[in-house]
């Protein structure tokens, strides 16, 4: 990184965060309010706040020697997403993220689909994360699928669920909570119906 910033008080520390295209597109979700994409835009300019700095700070307090799971990564990225957005009352960051992202070229629905399957979209997030409209995603994914995309992607998220029941480190409820499950026990059911075992009883049998 090449910057033009400098620091009078002491060395300039820079801190970047990236952010996925599913992160993106949760946060243009929440905040679009009915919103429609706006003309295009330039990077978000911020200055900075005590709630921004105290974000950044507790990361490295609170997260820097553990190992957090995808999830929790994901949901600190929003969260700072949504933390910007409040100090931004010009729209300049919504404004910016939503021409990038309506700018996107039509993508593969097949890497899309595989690469974001465990992420809580609903259909019009993944149409928008492959370029497509609703219907148009609909149409391509049944051509490239054979199937429609709520019965791919439970399939998926249970196939996803069952290599954490046969790797045996998680709990039952964290991984029902991982494939997008909020209830467990209805997490147990699905995984029966589908593999004729219940997690325990998978993983017992192969004990």
């Amino acid at each position: 990184m090449v910057s033009e910033f400098s620091s009078e008080t002491g060395p300039l520390e820079a801190v970047l965060f990236f952010f996925s295209d599913a992160v993106i597109t949760e946060f243009l979700a929440a905040t679009s309010c009915g919103a429609t994409t706006a003309p295009r835009s330039k990077t978000a300019l911020f200055s900075g706040s005590p709630s921004l700095r105290e974000y950044v700070g507790a990361l490295p307090r609170v997260y820097g020697r553990l190992q957090a799971s995808p999830a929790l990564v994901k949901s600190k990225l929003l969260e700072l997403l949504l933390l910007l957005d409040l100090h931004d009352r010009q729209g300049q960051l919504w404004r910016f993220l939503a021409h990038e992202n309506s700018q996107r070229a039509r993508r593969n629905i097949k890497q899309v689909m595989r690469a974001h399957a465990l992420a809580d979209l609903s259909v019009a997030d993944y149409a928008r994360l492959s370029g497509r409209s609703v219907s148009t995603f609909q149409r391509d994914f049944k051509r490239a699928f054979g199937e429609v995309p709520s019965v791919w992607l439970r399939r998926a998220r249970l196939d996803h669920a069952r290599d954490r029941v046969i790797e045996g480190k998680d709990t039952i409820a964290d991984i029902a909570l991982a494939a997008g499950f909020s209830d467990t026990s209805h997490f147990i059911k699905a995984y029966k119906s589908q593999f004729d075992l219940t997690p325990k009883q998978h993983r017992l049998h192969l004990a």
